[in-house]
């Protein structure tokens, strides 16, 4: 029993580690090439655990080298169009300019009630509002509406706004983020400035945007400052 118990917190860690190393993406959005890894390395990872049998160190063998291979193959289709092809796919055009290319659909293995389902999800109730409609290599469905029905931005209005950017959470439910503290330039003498003698234990949620712009939202919720 013990060993059992030891084989599978190591093997836990070994998977974590594994996940952490491929990526962070998440199943919707994951290439073939991640798909199998995954599948493949659950697969491997349950052998030790059901069967002590069969020695440990094999199961971490052939998780480094599933590893390895799903490191290496973005090199591979970088450096070859077949590799490319083979690993990654290619995009696919379902509606060129405004036309629904029935070829392309039959071969996505896609029905035309699928099709517009997905360009609800997407905003678009009629198929004629669609200039394209690409299938991604991740299986996910871009739309680029026709131009009449894009929205309106500031610069087609001639108005120049300062974009704030990304606003990173310095404080998060009382904790600081010395991470985000050190990205953004910041230290914590900065940050005491900014509080103005307030605890940060009693800070639900400080934001700091590219401009400088500092949002707090102290923890009973009631009370909010913006400079």
């Amino acid at each position: 029993m013990f060993q059992t118990l030891m084989r599978t917190v190591i093997v836990y860690f070994l998977l974590l580690i594994a996940m952490r190393i491929t990526g962070k993406r998440q199943l919707g959005e994951l290439q073939l090439s991640e798909l199998i890894t995954a599948l493949l390395i659950s697969e491997i990872a349950s052998f030790p655990i059901s069967d002590l049998s069969v020695p440990l160190v094999y199961s971490i063998i052939s998780t480094v080298l599933i590893i390895c291979l799903e490191i290496a193959s973005p090199c591979l289709a970088n450096t070859s169009s077949f590799f490319s092809r083979l690993i990654e796919g290619h995009p696919v055009i379902i509606i060129s300019k405004g036309k629904l290319i029935q070829k392309e659909l039959v071969k996505s293995r896609i029905g035309i009630d699928e099709l517009i389902c997905e360009l609800r999800l997407k905003g678009f109730t009629d198929l004629c509002d669609v200039e394209y409609a690409i299938l991604e290599q991740n299986g996910k469905l871009s739309v680029v509406p026709k131009e009449s029905l894009r929205p309106v931005t500031l610069s087609d209005m001639g108005i120049h706004s300062a974009a704030k950017g990304f606003a990173h959470p310095i404080i998060l439910s009382g904790k600081v983020s010395k991470y985000n503290l050190r990205l953004t330039g910041k230290d914590e003498a900065w940050l005491m400035k900014k509080l103005q003698g307030k605890d940060p234990h009693d800070v639900l949620l400080m934001t700091l945007d590219d401009n400088d712009g500092v949002n707090i939202i102290l923890d009973n919720n009631k009370e909010s400052k913006k400079c």
